[in-house]
């Protein structure tokens, strides 16, 4: 006799899930020198995965056994455009940016100076670079001091005393500085001509001035010297001190 034994067989395809991008991370503005996060990449599906993105442009490709798929973290535009398991692709649509600033300096401290105190005293300033408004910080003789500016270059007075700058800060960042500035006023020597006096006709008298170190009478003649008046008259005498006052 003969037996048919008749099968039958289901067969389904089933379809693999695609991978997929669910959400990117790491943005930020930074100051150079700061510590800088990663760009990251939360992503679905069975690993390995490869993340295509470009960075500033150039065409990148980053593998990751897991997720977050981390991009590092060199300053730029990350722009993330798709994404491969072990199976599929997928595409994407994600932007970070990592920004590093310039830090603000001080390029130079200038115009201290040495004056005597009838002269006019010029300011003393400071030249700095970053992008603005600024706030410096600085000691006059020691007295911490702060001033605000829109300009590169900020004027911090002409009162006398010694200017150290310690700290710039712009926009976005700060940055230790350093420099100094010295304004010295002298004061005026204290000349004394001598006392109003009355001679007869034919006496002599010695100009004799005190008080400073050298001597310019209006009538020529030299400190302690002798003149014989004609006439009443008054003489005027000009004393410079050591420091030129």
């Amino acid at each position: 006799f003969s037996d048919d034994l008749a099968c039958q067989v289901n067969v389904q395809d089933v379809a693999p899930v695609p991978p997929s991008i669910v959400a990117t991370a790491g943005s930020g503005v930074y100051c150079f020198g700061d510590l800088i996060n990663d760009i990251t990449v939360d992503v679905t599906g069975t690993g390995p995965f490869t993340i295509d993105y470009t960075l500033d442009g150039v065409p990148m490709q980053m593998t990751s056994p897991t997720s977050p798929v981390n991009l590092g973290n060199v300053p730029g535009v990350y722009d993330v455009t798709g994404i491969s398991d072990s199976s599929c692709s997928n595409t994407g649509n994600f932007t970070e940016t990592i920004i590093e600033q310039s830090v603000p300096t001080v390029a130079s401290v200038e115009n201290g100076g040495i004056y005597c105190a009838n002269e006019f005293v010029n300011d003393v300033f400071v030249v700095v670079t970053g992008t603005g408004p600024f706030d410096l910080s600085y000691d006059l003789d020691g007295n911490p001091q702060t001033i605000n500016s829109i300009n590169d270059t900020i004027v911090l007075g002409n009162t006398p005393g010694t200017y150290t700058v310690t700290q710039i800060t712009d926009v976005a960042c700060s940055n230790a500085a350093a420099g100094s500035q010295t304004i010295t006023v002298n004061p005026l020597p204290p000349v004394f001509a001598g006392n109003d006096i009355t001679l007869c006709d034919g006496e002599n008298y010695t100009q004799l001035a005190t008080g400073a170190q050298t001597y310019v009478w209006d009538n020529g003649t030299p400190n302690g010297g002798t003149i014989t008046p004609a006439a009443t008259a008054t003489y005027t005498v000009t004393g410079t001190d050591a420091n030129g006052c």
